[in-house]
């Protein structure tokens, strides 16, 4: 990273303005590189091609135009060799090594092997002068430490030690309102941090809610029911007795590129829940017409009434040779009530047809039929499935009639995390036990002012750490229901000395699962 800094420096402004370079170039390596070659095109002239050895050791051919140089790189390592790049009163024509800084009088470049460049004209081969700048060759090893003086590298002592935790205190979160009932997150400003949405609805009835991510802990009749991650999905709750819940959702992030797995996971998500609604019935459809269809028919046709035979048949009913199997189930329906939303338990490819009108596919689930039913209006509904085979399940197929509920948002920003701060006092051992769906809060002190990196161990439970004003972590603890967290080790986060100048660090923990508790800090001490 210090070498990579060190060459954009040596640019400077001109690395953010490059663009690709579609010139003439030409790559021949004896180790595995990248398929495509990778060139940027400088704005005051010059080209920069990235080349990378993904394999051991070995040469490479580059040609940009009429220059060629012969590179040789470490391992798994990348460079950018410059082609009619100009330096200050000197052009650098090419050459085998990566420029590492200039400062209008020498110009350094770093390799580890034996170097090669031509600046304007001349061919360069060790330490020389050209045209009143110097022209330097370093190991990539000086690179390392090049222009920041005398550097220290790190001592591999580090002191671990262990701490208590102040008496966990329950607590209670202050949300500010907002207007507008149920939103998205990013609809009421909001794009890190919580959302506390509270609902009134008929007694007795089920709630639905409409596309929520990421974590939601439901409240029903002020009792604690569940935590879920959620992805932006659809979710069904159970009858309220006293028609009251509340759902507290936390957004975990957004994804860096467009993954269409979940909802939650595409560029383009809204956070939050999108809406609430009491569950009015459940029509589970058990005899619907049947009819086989052509391969090339899905997604394009329905089949029509004039062709259907009218085959009343319940779900996977039938057999055929077919494969894969394009197959079409039929019902009418009205829409009685606010939404109408189709439920399709079935792994197979499902698309979706209103009076043989195609909508588009079912891909979470839950499919919302209400712009394309107009209430009191029987329409045909149509499921139109493409199976591997004839026995791969179908599963239930149902029709939802919801009512919107009255919803009250409120919001709890990171910021409003950032300002909590516990001082250390009747100090207690680990492990903790705590109270299943309550809150807690709890802090424990460093030893020195110093950098240090924290293992933190909860069990059923989940913390936003802070220190010094800021939000230093999110822990997910260990529960039956945390997702699958790949990459770093997901209980330990890092302190830096300047953000925690008291040394106290504090802790903010939701009790999501049956045996809650603070097992363990270990702080790591770099010496």
């Amino acid at each position: 990273f210090r070498i990579f800094d060190a060459f954009l420096s040596s640019l400077g402004g001109r690395a953010s303005t490059a663009v690709p370079y579609h010139g003439s170039l030409t790559v021949a390596s004896e180790f595995r590189t990248a398929e495509q070659s990778n060139a940027l095109a400088l704005e005051d002239g010059g080209v920069l091609v990235c080349l990378s050895n993904f394999d051991g050791d070995g040469e490479a051919t580059v040609t940009v135009g009429k220059h060629t140089v012969k590179a040789r790189l470490h391992p798994q390592t990348s460079a950018f060799l410059p082609f009619g790049v100009p330096f200050g009163s000197v052009t650098v024509d090419c050459a085998n090594c990566e420029p590492l800084a200039f400062d209008g009088k020498t110009l350094t470049f770093h390799t580890d092997f034996e170097p090669y460049a031509v600046i304007d004209g001349r061919t360069v081969t060790a330490d020389t002068q050209v045209g009143g700048v110097d022209v330097r060759f370093v190991s990539e090893e000086t690179a390392a430490t090049f222009g920041r003086g005398k550097v220290t590298r790190a001592s591999a002592k580090h002191v671990t030690y262990s701490v208590p935790i102040a008496k966990p205190q329950e607590t209670e979160w202050d949300f500010t309102p907002v207007e507008g009932g149920a939103q998205p997150f990013d609809a009421v400003g909001l794009y890190r941090g919580y959302a506390c949405y509270t609902a009134q609805l008929a007694a007795g009835k089920k709630i639905f809610l409409e596309n929520a991510s990421d974590i939601v802990t439901a409240y029903i009749d002020d009792q604690y029911f569940d935590t879920r991650v959620i992805g932006g999905t659809c979710q069904v709750y159970p009858a309220t007795q006293r028609g009251l819940a509340r759902f507290v959702v936390e957004k975990w992030g957004n994804s860096n590129f467009d993954d269409s797995r979940l909802p939650s996971m595409r560029l383009i998500c809204r956070k939050g829940i999108h809406g609430i609604y009491a569950v009015e019935s459940e029509e589970k459809l058990r005899q619907m017409r049947f009819t086989l269809q052509e391969q090339e028919e899905y997604g394009v046709r329905a089949a029509s009434r004039g062709t259907d035979p009218q085959t009343m048949i319940g779900n996977d009913k039938w057999n055929t040779t077919r494969m894969p199997v394009v197959c079409a189930y039929s019902f009418e329906t009205k829409r009685k009530f606010d939404k109408l939303y189709l439920y399709a338990g079935s792994e197979s490819e499902l698309c979706v047809y209103v009076d043989g009108k195609c909508l588009g596919p079912v891909d979470y689930r839950y499919f919302d039929l209400t712009p394309y039913c107009p209430k009191d209006k029987t329409v045909t509904v149509t499921a139109q499935y493409r199976k591997r085979h004839w026995a791969e399940n179908v599963g239930p197929l149902e029709v939802l009639q919801l009512s919107q509920a009255d919803v009250r948002m409120a919001v709890r920003t990171e910021e409003d995390f950032a300002k909590v701060s516990l001082p250390l006092q009747s100090a207690t051992k680990l492990p903790v036990r705590l109270d299943r769906g309550k809150r807690y809060l709890t802090s424990f002190e460093l030893k020195q002012n110093k950098d240090v990196y924290v293992d933190l161990r909860l069990r059923d439970c989940k913390a936003t750490v802070t220190a010094g004003g800021k939000v230093l972590a999110r822990i997910m603890g260990e529960w039956s229901g945390s997702p699958k967290i790949v990459g770093g080790e997901q209980n330990v986060f890092y302190v830096p000395a300047e953000w925690a100048n008291d040394r106290l660090v504090t802790l903010c923990i939701e009790c999501v699962g049956e045996n809650p508790a603070v097992e363990k800090i270990q702080i790591t001490q770099k010496n």
